[in-house]
């Protein structure tokens, strides 16, 4: 029995005689914690010192007294005043209730006020604690916020989960398009079938705002009456459209966004009934559609009503974007099936249709997607890739702050094993290192969420903003609560490591004189680098990762797009019919632009095309090739086509292979030339001259012998749509169709020069071209004051926005593979410096007997390396299988790159001997006779 236990039993006898009715254990247990405190502050370790300072406390007797005087708090102050004053600083852990009462006090445990005030007393350990964990906290939480907000938040609509997108795709078609929008006859055809309860269809694109100060182009979308139905947005002010709104002959009336109400019309609630300039065309205001509307486009600030009629024939004209509504227990599947059944005879269903035979043998069907999937499209496959990098820095920052904490809990086990003797359980010292890296966690978690919260600002700031719905991404409720419960846990994760190591047989060994033996350094030393090799082979994954989006950046950094986008500005107009009738107009008013900025100081060259490269505009149509005429039932093939002025390809530097580019005359003249691109020429005429064939648009079985267009030259493939995608066939047309004669000796048009009001320029420049924006908007102003530019950027821009999404998902990897490497050396450092700590005594007798100091160095060296080789193996094996999850975001690259799993093994490897360096140089001047005189 010790001298505590003695004490105790003679409290307990002297408590029976001098009270009748107390509980006796309770005082004994209170009692019990103060003189454990006293004996903890007086540093008592051997029995003697022990002895002496349960002496100092006072007698049985007299404790007897002063809790008869005035309760436990006189024994306290006894306590305090027996240990010098500093009881009251002492960490909750010594408090901790004999054995003998079975239950765990958890006031004690969880005295917060302790807790803390033993932190402050370790300021060095609670910083770097709480630093390293914020950051993998902060990292989580920013990612998390964007995944909540694009992929998990549902869209701000009721019943969200029932809204659907309807498609088309026809595989007999031999153009790189599975995803085509639907037409006005299949709209009508799929709203009267009775599997949606409601269906709309929409267009987005611009419109000319005019009347203020300077005119103004607007994102515009055109919508079928039932829009805001089918989502069930009601106005904020006004109404919406009816069905008699969508008659062509009825008055133009328009609906604004809640931001273009307040910013143009003052918020007013007067503004219903008014008039604007659309387009040149007065149209009256009749609703304001509330702030949450950001579908299709947050942009938007306009909706007007499509033009739409029953009678139309125009099956074939695809392209129109779709929005619908599920009955409610209908799926998402079963609503694609049943519309897909109603398509199976093309030509039974649309007997006045001549685009349904060609449908019919195309496999023409129809599909649905959930619209929310349908709006993330391959950004989800992206954010899932980062979530779970960023929980590799979680794991990281985790397993370096265990090692912390081991350190941390390897200068307390001397005073851990004289409580574990004294009475104290295994289960008691567990609960308060628990407590503390609870705290501990939490307190990361709240630095963590204000890094976190300027992160996502930073993010939503600079990231790409094609990202979907990034206006909902923030730190909301759940990423919120999410982040505080990983917090807790990741605190819990660390705590619980040491508490591991506290059996029977450690504290035995602990409390021996020379505790600190070789068998239990090697336990000690072989937890620590599990930890260490744990982050080594996350970091080794995390840099396979941002090495694998490195090279596939360069991969795509390499890339000739077929144009040099150096020193060329870019904007587009907008020609509306009422000021700029007919085909000639525009035509007529897009070369004056030319002209006129051809001769502007700093320019060297411009010019016009339907839609820039990288920017979409291209458009898909059958073709007629005069020299593979079609056979009975075959089907047209389809290509994409644009239309461009002259000078286009000079401007953009597309390279000429053969033949010419268009001059002016060919526009003023309607001649009926046309250019195609390299792979149109491959694809017909392989190794043949393909100057003077003929082709034709409509792809029709007895092509119109007016209206056949000569090719005139072949320029280089550009890469037009990705630069990850390989160029595909293209024909440029004339910015105006050639003329043809009717049956009635007429001449029209073959209608395909709608694309020239909506021109695209470029404008090469000899300096900036930013410099230049202003003065062009000038000139243009100069030509037609109530004129607005739209999307004035440079190329460059243009070839940056293709390339945002690769390159900020590289950026993200990089950063935390930076941190995670940043992590595991400090890790490496740790455990090697501990390594050295623990062996001094070996050291220096290896010293003594004759070692060198290269031996020694090696020595440490070596044990570093051994570390991080294990990690490194277990890291393999782990990129080897989770790098082919990125398989689609890479370009040009394999995901099993050896070459990147070369360079991240060596990186790695010189990382962890730069680590390893300074402690293995300490350890070689260790001085044999001060290390063994230490011992």
């Amino acid at each position: 029995m010790t001298c505590i236990d003695r004490y105790l039993e003679a409290l307990r006898d002297e408590l029976k005689v001098q009270f009748r009715s107390v509980d006796i254990e309770r005082v004994v247990e209170e009692v019990e914690s103060h003189l454990l405190a006293t004996i903890d502050d007086a540093g008592a370790e051997t029995e003697q010192d022990i002895s002496a300072a349960v002496a100092r406390f006072g007698s049985p007797a007299e404790v007897g007294r002063a809790y008869r005087k005035t309760g436990i708090r006189c024994i306290a102050a006894n306590a305090a005043s027996a240990s010098g004053g500093r009881l009251e600083s002492r960490d909750p852990l010594l408090r901790t209730p004999s054995t003998r009462a079975s239950r765990l006090n958890l006031t004690d445990l969880m005295n917060l006020s302790q807790v803390f005030r033993n932190l402050v007393r370790n300021p060095g350990f609670a910083v770097v604690t709480i630093a390293t964990l914020a950051l993998g906290i902060a990292a989580n939480a920013v990612i998390l916020s964007v995944v909540n907000g694009v992929l998990l938040k549902p869209l701000p609509f009721p019943d969200a989960d029932r809204l659907v997108r309807i498609y088309h795709s026809a595989p007999g078609l031999n153009v790189d398009m599975d995803d085509i929008g639907l037409s006005q006859s299949s709209y009508f055809y799929f709203r009267d079938a009775g599997v949606l309860e409601d269906l709309a269809i929409y267009n987005t694109g611009a419109a000319n705002l005019s009347g203020g100060d300077d005119p103004q182009r607007v994102e515009s979308v055109s919508v079928s009456h039932s829009f805001f139905d089918t989502l069930g947005v009601p106005p904020l002010m006004g109404r919406t459209f009816n069905e008699s709104d969508e008659d062509p002959e009825a008055p133009a009336v328009v609906i604004l966004s809640e931001s273009l109400w307040r910013s143009n019309f003052g918020g007013r609630t007067d503004v219903i009934g008014e008039t604007v300039l659309i387009d040149s065309e007065s149209a009256e205001i009749v609703g304001v559609m509330p702030a949450n509307l950001t579908f299709p486009e947050r942009s938007t600030s306009l909706y007007e009503p499509m033009n739409l009629s029953r009678e139309t024939r125009a099956l074939g004209s695809l392209g129109i974007d779709s929005v619908g509504r599920l009955p409610s227990g209908l799926t998402v599947d079963a609503a694609g099936a049943q519309l897909a059944a109603r398509l199976t005879n093309l030509t039974e269903t649309f007997p006045d249709e001549p685009a349904a035979p060609i449908l019919e043998r195309a496999g023409f069907t129809a599909h649905a997607i959930d619209l929310q999937e349908r709006m993330v499209g391959d950004v989800e496959r992206t954010l899932w890739v980062l979530m779970g990098s960023v929980g590799f820095i979680l794991l990281i920052a985790c397993a370096n702050v265990a090692n912390v904490f081991l350190v941390r809990a390897e200068g307390r086990e001397r005073e851990m094993a004289i409580r574990s003797a004294m009475g104290a359980g295994r289960g008691r010292l567990a609960m308060g290192f628990l407590a503390e890296s609870a705290v501990l966690g939490l307190l990361a978690g709240g630095v963590g969420l204000v890094l976190a919260y300027a992160g996502v600002r930073a993010l939503v700031a600079f990231g790409p903003q094609g990202t979907p719905r990034i206006e909902e991404i923030g730190i909301d409720a759940t990423v919120l609560g999410v982040t505080l419960l990983v917090s807790l846990l990741a605190g819990l994760l660390f705590g619980i490591i040491p508490t591991l190591r506290y059996n029977t047989s450690w504290l035995a060994a602990a409390l021996k004189e020379g505790g600190r033996s070789n068998t239990t350094g090697r336990r000690r030393f072989r937890l620590r680098s599990v930890l260490v090799g744990a982050q080594v082979a996350l970091a080794l994954v995390l840099l396979v990762g941002s090495g694998l989006m490195v090279r596939s950046y360069g991969s795509l950094l390499a890339v000739d797009p077929g144009f040099d986008p150096d020193s060329v500005l870019t904007f587009r107009l907008a020609l509306n019919a009422n000021d700029y009738p007919g085909e000639e107009a525009p035509a007529q008013f897009i070369q004056r632009v030319i002209d006129s900025l051809e001769g502007m100081p700093g320019v060297t060259a411009v010019s016009a095309v339907s839609g820039l490269p990288l920017a979409g505009g291209a458009s898909g149509q059958g073709y007629s090739i005069e020299d593979a005429p079609l056979g009975e039932g075959d089907l047209p093939p389809v290509h994409f086509f644009k239309y461009a002025a002259a000078g286009y390809f000079e401007t953009m530097r597309i390279p000429l292979v053969a033949g010419r580019t268009f001059e002016r005359t060919d526009h003023e003249e309607r001649r009926n030339a046309v250019i195609v691109n390299e792979s149109f020429a491959r694809l017909y005429w392989p190794n043949e001259d393909p100057i003077g064939r003929r082709i034709q648009q409509g792809g029709a079985a007895q092509p119109n012998p007016e209206a056949w267009y000569s090719i005139v030259g072949v320029v280089g493939d550009v890469r037009d749509r990705q630069l990850e995608n390989e160029p595909i066939a293209m024909v440029y047309n004339p910015l105006v169709a050639i003329l043809r004669e009717d049956e009635e000796g007429n001449r029209t048009s073959p209608g395909w020069g709608n694309n020239v009001r909506n021109p695209h320029f470029a404008v090469r420049t000899s300096g900036n071209p930013s410099s230049l924006a202003e003065p062009i908007r000038q000139r243009i102003w100069d030509l037609d004051p109530n004129l607005p530019i739209a999307g004035v950027r440079s190329m460059e821009e243009i070839v940056d926005e293709a390339m945002a999404q690769k390159s900020f998902t590289m950026m993200l990897l990089l950063v935390g593979s930076a941190g995670a490497l940043l992590i595991g050396a400090v890790g490496i450092y740790g455990v090697i410096s501990y390594l050295v700590a623990q062996q001094t005594r070996e050291i220096g007798v290896r010293m003594a007997l004759g070692a060198r100091t290269g031996d020694i160095c090696r020595m440490v060296l070596g044990r570093s390396l051994l570390i991080t080789s294990i990690g490194m193996a277990f890291g393999v094996a782990g990129a080897w299988y989770l790098t082919r999850f990125m398989a689609s975001l890479l370009f040009g690259i394999n995901p099993l790159d050896p070459a990147t799993f070369g360079a991240v093994i060596a990186t790695l490897l010189v990382v962890a001997s730069l680590a390893a360096y300074l402690p293995a140089r300490r350890a070689s001047r260790i001085d044999p006779l001060e290390a063994l005189r230490q011992e």
